[in-house]
């Protein structure tokens, strides 16, 4: 009865996951490329130092006062493929310093791009950045090992504000098949009271302390960098300056260096190693006066990083000691090994999407994280247990396959839903697990989904018109009715079919995008095994 009341609680509780001078330090160059793991994805050329080059005209354009373009439209042109990034942040705050209203950090980016389309033009999101030097280097020469081998002047650079688009005016077309780098600067503002993009917590350790945080999910990456923020995916070279505290981002750490700005204070720089291909609203950093706990599952190490005296009292050992055994578990179901070599997850004090499953990078609202060791509430348990199996389940469905686009979000939170379920079924075989599906999930969208109010798991793209529609999506629809889609399938089609339909669909898409069709394809392939075929609508 006490676990049943538990589930109650839970299904209450239950959310969804989810600019500068180029450089001021003394001595510092744009980091080199560090290795990258293996993928099918085009290899990216290395990046080059920026050089000098005058800032370009800057302009705001509001909707009325520019011609019609594709400035106009949700989705970006499709004539550039983004293959790799070299990413510099420096976020200028130390734990101990008081906040200011004007805080601001400052940052560079080189984006390694394929043309597909002769143009004059290139877009990029960008929202509440200003940009300090914009130049295109190309196009690069395959012969040298793609070096740079010249540069297209930028006429202007002007921002789409309600589409939230940076555009490049060019002063010469650039050229199908070849490859250019974009060399931009950038400084942002960061944010206390809105919690999305670069932003603060302010909590209390041994005094009052802050911590540096990103969400990027959905569309929040735009606000930290300039970038093409849409689900293609590419590889990430992230190097941090920051005060020397533990700065953590989605790869281990691949060397740090002390360095000095212009006034002669010092700040510590990491690098991190590549990132494996993954959208943009996956890619993360932390910054923290954090302590840890931490264990090996299968040869990767698992910290849990929290205040230091929730880590003194023991507050994180309870989801430690369940994290690595849903890994596990998940590896085992599919047969498909956790990629990264690493998982950090972090209890921050403040985090209003309550849980987000960046890639290496976990983050959780510590109330929905940290347990006493004395405490055996068995709600607590359970909601912890629920959330955390929520989240790594995103790390096959959602990270190591990512959907096309947001219309198809249900594929990734459908099934980290549908998982959750299972992997506690799991570990706790006497639970009524029909009963507690219905109670949590089945019931809920079978009161909201009715004649009145419905939508279908999946929309069509042209139905969206604006940014602000992408975070509607993520819904009772697109987490309960895609949960109960899921649990359909597996009752359809038996449970050993279902999940060699699912090992199929994430081998044959690592690494990259999939839409609903395709996983509809991979049930029916795996339907023809036994001569039985699935209806086609």
């Amino acid at each position: 009865a006490a676990l049943l009341l538990a589930l109650a609680l839970f299904a209450a509780l239950y959310g969804h996951c989810p600019r500068v001078q180029p450089s001021e330090l003394c001595s510092r160059s744009v980091p080199g490329a560090a290795p990258s793991q293996p993928s099918q994805q085009e290899e990216p050329p290395p990046t080059s130092q920026p050089g000098p080059a005058r800032k370009p005209t800057v302009a705001s354009t509001p909707h009325n006062w520019r011609p019609p373009g594709p400035w106009d439209q949700l989705r970006l042109p499709s004539w550039f493929v983004p293959l790799h990034y070299e990413l510099e942040l420096w976020p200028r705050l130390r734990p101990d310093e008081l906040s200011s209203p004007s805080l601001r950090f400052t940052g560079r980016v080189n984006i390694t791009v394929r043309c597909v389309v002769s143009t004059k033009r290139l877009l990029l999101h960008s929202l509440f950045l200003d940009c300090e030097r914009a130049e295109v280097r190309g196009p690069l020469s395959l012969s040298t090992g793609y070096a740079t081998v010249g540069r297209v002047h930028v006429d202007e650079v002007w921002f789409a504000l309600d589409t939230q688009y940076m555009v490049l005016e060019l002063g010469e077309a650039l050229q199908p098949g070849s490859r250019y780098e974009l060399q931009l600067s950038f400084s942002g503002p960061a944010y206390q009271d809105t919690r999305e993009g670069l932003f603060l917590n302010v909590y209390t350790d041994q005094g009052e302390r802050r911590l540096i945080i990103t969400l990027w999910s959905s569309t929040f990456a735009r606000k930290v960098f300039s970038c093409f923020d849409e689900l293609a995916l590419k590889a990430f070279n992230i190097t941090i300056i920051h005060h020397p505290s533990y700065a953590l981002s989605n790869m281990p750490r691949l060397r740090q260096s002390e360095e000095e700005d212009v006034n002669g204070s010092k700040w510590t720089v990491t690098t991190f190693y590549t990132t494996p291909p993954m959208p943009t609203y996956l890619v993360a950093f932390v910054i923290c006066d954090y302590d840890y706990v931490n264990r090996t599952e299968r040869g990767k190490e698992i910290r849990i990083w929290a205040r230091k005296d929730a880590i003194a009292n023991g507050n994180a050992d309870f989801a430690l000691n369940i994290t690595g055994l849903i890994f596990s578990f998940m590896e085992d179901l599919f047969n498909i090994s956790y990629p990264l070599p690493k998982t950090d997850i972090v209890a921050l004090p403040i985090f209003d999407n309550r849980a987000m499953e960046n890639w290496g990078l976990l983050m959780f609202d510590e109330s929905l994280l940290l347990l006493h060791p004395n405490d055996q509430l068995t709600e607590k348990k359970a909601v912890i247990s629920y959330i955390v199996s929520h989240e790594i389940g995103h790390q096959w469905f959602g990270n190591l396959v990512t959907m096309n686009w947001w219309n198809n979000i249900w594929l990734n939170e459908g099934f980290a839903s549908y998982f959750e379920f299972g992997v506690i079924n799991y570990f706790n075989p006497k639970l009524p697990k029909n009963e507690v599906f219905f109670s949590n999930i089945l019931h809920g969208i079978l009161r909201e989904d009715h004649a009145l109010v419905s939508r279908a798991v999946s929309m069509k793209v042209e139905n969206f018109t604006e940014t602000s529609e992408i975070n509607e999506l993520f819904d009772l629809f697109t987490y309960n009715k895609g949960a109960s889609m899921a649990r359909m399938l597996s009752s359809f089609l038996n449970e050993n079919l279902f999940i060699g339909a699912l090992k199929s669909y994430l081998e044959t898409f690592s690494y990259s995008n999939a839409e609903q069709d395709d996983l509809w394809r991979h049930f029916q392939m795996e339907r023809l095994k036994i001569r039985h075929f699935l209806p086609t609508s």
